[in-house]
């Protein structure tokens, strides 16, 4: 799999709600993993050519405390839609 068709997905910390730059192609509703729920709805877009996952650890309004967010179901989620590897940002 090359590099610009593998998948990248990126957790969002606090004060990472949003990528500047991304092109939002679809939101992703919640739905329930083995784990449970996770954080939040999972946005699809790109970065120029890279097809990029974005979830917001904490929810897209920070209503989760930390801990609170279920980890597990969040890399699970992101493995389901496709992510390849995931870059976690604080």
């Amino acid at each position: 799999m090359s590099a610009i068709n593998s998948m990248l997905a990126i957790i969002g910390g606090t004060g990472l709600y949003q990528l500047d730059g991304l092109a939002v192609e679809s939101r992703v509703p919640v739905a329930d993993t083995p784990w449970g729920a996770p954080s939040g709805e999972v946005i699809v877009g790109r970065c120029g050519a890279q097809r990029v996952l974005f979830l917001a650890r904490h929810g897209a309004q920070h209503t989760l405390a930390p801990h609170a967010v279920n980890y597990r179901a969040n890399l699970w989620r992101l493995q389901q839609l496709g992510a390849r590897a995931v870059l976690g940002v604080n």
